[in-house]
């Protein structure tokens, strides 16, 4: 799933003294609980709505 791949990426780029912050794009609104986790863990999401995305920051 995407969370561990964006979290492992984080990790790696973190280790090169990169500034990072972890983002998922989605395809359209995501389910309560997954939006909470995300939360959680800090990585914000990309929700497309339209012609556009909203940016849900942790």
């Amino acid at each position: 799933m995407a969370i561990g791949q964006v979290l492992d990426y984080t990790n790696n780029a973190q280790g090169l003294d990169a500034s990072v912050a972890p983002l998922i794009l989605l395809p359209g609104r995501a389910e309560a609980d997954l939006m909470q986790l995300s939360a959680d863990l800090g990585i914000a999401l990309a929700l497309r709505d339209g012609d556009s995305f909203e940016l849900v920051r942790p």
